[in-house]
């Protein structure tokens, strides 16, 4: 019988034939054993022993169980509780696990000493539900000592791998067990939706003795049909639906679905369907926040006027502002610029974050409307304390494709001198995000260049992405150089270098890697390699 270390690493260097090119086939084990040797030779500290995680969660995707052990004993005991030791203990325990290797995964788990301990047997259970031993499975959930979600989310998984097994009732009976958690049965009304087994689905739902689980599950339903295109039949379980939580978010769904799709007059039907659910929720938090969510759903329909009724019953002032804001954003960018006005006077400036005057005046300037917004902020008309109310006109501007007045909007005005320079940093990134969007890389390159080297490192990262794909891969090795901090510039580094190995060349990302002279962020770039090779990132 073939070892099951060799297995894994036959699976991972054999690719397959879609990826069997002389330019991309890479060598795993060589690479992590290149790995293990750079960040050998690093002094101890924080990186070292983060480096080491990294690199012993990798050697347990591809079963090097050993090897992510001794990656684990560099981590020194003072570190043995901390995140480093534990995540890489996880990832052993559930490498383990995968392999079917129970007994050996438990062990690894059970020397974690906190709570997380029970998350790790939670990988493990699901494992081994997966493997067909749902009983072993759910002895596992038992053992668990700590109260976290992580018993929930087991007894969920383990009951959708018992329905997809052809045990509906059983499946169904087992994520039941997790209580009053709204996605439950999600999972499991989604694939019998797929099968078209929805009465199947529903016999067994009416089996469970907790109404409120009921009531989930078949807000599930609807949901599943919604994912389908199958909105009459969304429909049609919702009216099945006692009025309450469920009934009143399904109803919302609904009727954004149609609002997306152009039916506004529906959509308004079904928000008024949600409202009288609504009203049947004893739990003055969960009324609150359906009734926020349904006066949002009014507003994008247009009913401004019934959106306001709504927040009027919102009880929770959180919620109340919460839903507010979103009103005023969406009259703001519909254009009615006065209505908005006069619902953001009734704001309570203590809980109005973020400003409602900020959605106004992005929305004029992002339409055209510069110099009307410029003269509600020097008319005194719209008066900010939080934040300076040039920055979202700025902002406007770039959406609307114009940076160069986005830049003088920034830098011409005159600010008050106790405003936080960071203000101004937060909105150049904003203009930044914008014009990489409108594909002007060089204007992107530009705005980035007037931000303190010490600035953030994900804005640059994400302008260097952008070059890699219009194949300017210099522009973006550069763009990444100006990043300062070796730990910021080794993150950035690490996760461009997936994004440019699943796009081009492999083996031109290990010469950039090698050309490198800090090993540790050779490393980093290796590390980055290794992962796109195992799991690559979604485009």
């Amino acid at each position: 019988m073939m070892p099951l270390t060799y297995f894994l690493f036959y699976l991972f260097l054999c690719p397959s034939a879609s990826q069997a090119t002389s330019s991309n086939v890479i060598d795993v084990p060589a690479l992590l054993e290149q790995v293990r040797t750079l960040v050998e030779s690093l002094p101890d500290g924080p990186d070292r022993y983060t480096l080491f995680k990294e690199l012993g969660e990798l050697q347990a995707k591809v079963g090097r169980i050993k090897d992510a052990k001794v990656s684990l004993s560099h981590i020194p005991v003072g570190f043995q509780q901390d995140y480093l030791a534990i995540s890489l203990k996880k990832e052993i325990a559930l490498a383990l696990a995968k392999a079917n290797e129970f007994s050996g995964a438990l062990k690894v788990a059970d020397s974690i000493q906190n709570f997380e301990r029970d998350y790790a047997k939670e990988g493990i259970a699901v494992a081994m539900a997966k493997s067909g031993d749902i009983e072993g499975a759910l002895a596992i959930v038992e053992s668990f000592k700590e109260k976290t979600r992580a018993k929930k989310n087991a007894l969920i998984a383990i009951g959708e791998f018992q329905a997809q097994r052809g045990d509906l009732h059983g499946g169904i009976q087992i994520a039941a067990q997790a209580d009053h958690v709204s996605y439950a049965l999600w999972g499991t009304a989604k694939e019998q939706v797929k099968k078209g087994h929805v009465d199947e689905f529903l016999k067994e739902v009416q089996k469970i003795s907790d109404p409120l689980v009921q009531e989930f599950a078949l807000w599930g339903v609807v949901n599943a049909h919604l994912d389908n295109n199958q909105s009459s039949a969304a429909v049609q379980m919702a009216k099945q639906i006692p009025h309450g939580y469920a009934s009143a978010s399904a109803w919302r769904d609904i009727a954004l679905v149609q609002l997306e799709a152009g039916s506004r007059q529906a959509s308004l039907s079904s928000l008024e369907l949600a409202l009288a659910g609504a009203k049947a929720i004893q739990n003055s938090f969960a009324r609150s926040d359906i009734y926020w969510r349904i006066a949002q759903g009014l507003a994008m329909s247009g009913d401004y006027s019934k959106a306001l009724q709504t927040v009027d019953l919102i009880e929770i002032e959180g919620h109340k502002h919460s839903a507010l804001r979103d009103i005023v954003a969406e009259v703001s960018k519909s254009g009615h610029v006065e209505k908005a006005l006069h619902i953001a006077e009734r704001f309570n400036e203590e809980n109005a974050f973020p400003s409602p005057y900020w959605y106004i005046l992005m929305d004029l300037a992002a339409s055209g409307q510069v110099s009307k917004a410029m003269k509600l902020v020097e008319t005194g008309k719209i008066q900010t304390k939080e934040f300076s109310p040039y920055d979202p006109i700025a902002l406007g501007q770039a959406q609307m494709g114009d940076s160069k007045g986005a830049l003088e909007t920034l830098t011409n005005i005159p600010r008050d001198n106790d405003v936080d320079p960071r203000d101004m940093y937060y909105s150049l990134e904003r203009i930044a995000r914008c014009q990489i969007e409108n594909d002007d890389l060089e204007g992107a390159e530009y705005t980035l260049s007037k931000l303190p080297n010490i600035w953030r490192a994900l804005a640059r990262e994400e302008l260097a992405v952008a070059f890699s794909r219009k194949g300017q891969i210099e522009k973006a090795k550069k763009t990444l150089a100006s990043i300062s901090g070796t730990k910021e510039k080794g993150e950035a580094l690490q996760r461009f270098s997936r994004v440019l190995a699943t796009q081009g060349d492999w083996s031109e990302v290990l010469t950039w890697a090698n050309s490198m002279s800090s090993p540790y962020l050779k490393a980093k770039v290796l590390l980055g390699v290794v992962g796109a090779k195992l799991q690559p990132p979604l485009k």
